[in-house]
């Protein structure tokens, strides 16, 4: 994919907001609860809360600095258009069908039917590109005026696509599908729907709905354990180096917490805390099986060392379920998401190739972990019946 950048830019300088202008701000999805409460607390204002109807009210009554609005404007921009990446596996009903040809020879009924949210229109409607090594690539680009027409008129250009390949032999197809808005990613689940009835009404894969890595999926153990395991790569590719930080939310429907004081300590003070990785062996959330039903795994931040050919370094990967809004607690039916949050400094040619092989590989660890899974679930069904 190609780089963000945003088409117009907001002359910070002379531009100041308050009152209800900066309230239409601070309410939109790009705008998060950590960074008013930074900016809160930045003024002098300490508050126990992080809701937005707390919040928002309080430094809608402040005046922003031009570098405070355009930090807050630029964090969020960077935060959205930042690529991420699910993917989805499509089985085939036999290795020789076309499933080139499903998509190739009718690719504008698969996509003439998309309709764009409010505000938003393309820029380069999707179009898809036949790669020599058999891959099938999909781009596309949007733009869209961001956060409120009456004060800003800024125009952002975002990119999405999928790449489709072949892999585990000849009956598995890969989704591998790239956002980078909540547009992006909404047009990409159309294409993959559209995809996918195009391959089942013409008798080339076996299911209308592919396969993806869903919180639901998982027990609450077998996702921390899934997380773990992300953390076993060891291929000459990529080798995992250190977890950087977690992210857990309590799981309040499992009820009160043990009276144990390695944990009890966040019954009625702690909803989701973030741990640092070099703190993971003092949180007994992790550490005791025990707790395991109390909390929820949701995010994981971990650095790799790569190599690439012959580039080498090292780089910085978040892995998370996401999708729904970020104060909800509610994860269910939410995909896998990855991004490749930093990287060693590279040319810009070969670094568009690195993160290629990065994700490529990435995946594949996905793939790893969930067989490990999935055994690890029919041994204990195993053990169970012969009790």
């Amino acid at each position: 994919m190609s780089e963000q950048v945003p088409a117009k830019q907001l002359d910070f300088d002379r531009c100041t907001l308050w009152g209800g202008r900066l309230r239409v701000l601070l309410n939109s999805n790009q705008i998060s609860y950590g960074e008013i409460n930074e900016l809160l607390r930045e003024k002098g204002i300490f508050l126990d809360s992080t809701e937005k109807s707390i919040t928002v009210p309080l430094l809608s009554s402040c005046l922003l600095t031009p570098e405070e609005l355009g930090r807050l404007i630029s964090r969020s921009y960077s935060r959205e258009s930042l690529e991420k990446y699910k993917t989805e596996k499509v089985t085939l009903i036999s290795p020789t069908v076309d499933w080139h040809g499903a998509i190739l020879e009718n690719f504008e009924g698969l996509v003439g039917g998309i309709n764009l949210e409010s505000g938003h229109d393309f820029i380069d409607r999707p179009r898809v590109i036949r790669h020599p090594s058999g891959e099938l690539e999909i781009q596309y680009k949007i733009k869209k005026e961001d956060y409120s027409k009456d004060w800003i008129e800024q125009e952002l250009h975002f990119f999405g696509g999928l790449i489709i390949s072949k892999r585990n032999g000849e009956l598995i197809l890969e989704l591998q599908k790239t956002h980078t808005s909540k547009e992006t990613d909404r047009i990409n689940g159309i294409l993959v729907k559209a995809l996918n009835k195009q391959w089942k009404d013409n008798l080339i894969s076996k299911d209308q709905v592919s396969e993806s890595i869903r919180f639901d999926d998982f027990t609450n153990e077998e996702r921390i354990s899934f997380f773990l395991y992300l953390t076993g790569a060891e291929k000459k590719n990529l080798v995992f180096d250190e977890i950087n930080d977690i992210e857990i939310v309590r799981y309040e429907s499992a009820g009160s917490l043990p009276k144990d004081p390695e944990i009890s300590w966040m019954e009625g003070r702690v909803k989701k805390i973030k741990v640092n990785g070099k703190n993971l062996d003092k949180l007994g959330l992790l550490t005791n099986k025990r707790f395991h039903n109390f909390c929820l795994l949701v995010k994981m931040s971990a650095i790799y060392e790569f190599r690439l050919g012959a580039v080498t370094g090292k780089c910085s990967i978040n892995f998370w379920f996401g999708g729904k809004s970020s104060f909800e607690n509610d994860f269910s039916n939410t995909e896998l998401n990855m991004s490749i949050e930093r990287i060693t400094r590279l040319d810009k040619n070969a670094e568009k190739e690195v993160r290629r092989g990065i994700l490529r590989n990435l995946c594949d660890l996905q793939d790893i972990a969930m067989k490990k899974i999935l055994l690890k679930r029919i041994e204990n069904q195993a053990e169970v019946a012969t009790a």
